[in-house]
């Protein structure tokens, strides 16, 4: 009964000094809604945000911009505006365009990607965003999984589970 005694004492003693490190390990994620309100820039600009965890990168809603040199590189100009009315302009190297497919038959279209800060919650990642006409769409901005993994879980059920949070 004794020896039962001690490996019982040494199970649990084991289990209670190695629970508290794997909980510490562990990267507790944030959840997300799947409408957020999401910074962007530097100064920031807070759009509303679609989370869409079926897209690869994120995407940026302008209708015109303008690509220009700055130290033999080429730079895109475009204007922001959120649903208040606030607008940045913004500039920032241009990447490269990428090839987005099309639903049904159409022709795929070139879209110029850029990186851009972005904050949701108390995450701020410098993520690829796609800039692309999306007055079709209810919301400026789709955060792709670039900017989710790793951090996220997406609940469908809700919306605007956070508030913007970085230093930017």
């Amino acid at each position: 009964m004794k020896n039962y005694r001690i490996i019982i004492f040494t199970v649990f003693a084991v289990i209670f000094t190695c629970f508290p490190v794997s909980l510490s390990a562990a990267h507790v994620k944030q959840v997300s809604g799947w409408v957020e309100k999401v910074a962007l820039g530097n100064p920031p600009i807070v759009l509303q945000a679609k989370i869409d965890t079926g897209a690869k990168n994120s995407s940026l809603h302008t209708v015109e911009y303008h690509v220009f040199k700055k130290d033999d590189k080429d730079w895109i100009s475009f204007a922001v505006v959120n649903k208040e009315g606030e607008g940045r302009r913004i500039e920032a190297p241009l990447l490269r365009y990428a090839k987005i497919k099309q639903k049904s038959n159409r022709p795929s279209r070139e879209r110029p990607v850029i990186m851009l800060g972005m904050c949701l919650g108390n995450t701020f990642k410098e993520v690829e965003i796609n800039l692309v006409d999306r007055s079709n769409f209810n919301y400026p901005l789709l955060v792709g999984r670039s900017f989710l993994k790793g951090n996220f879980l997406v609940d469908a059920d809700h919306k605007y589970l956070n508030t913007p949070n970085c230093n930017m």
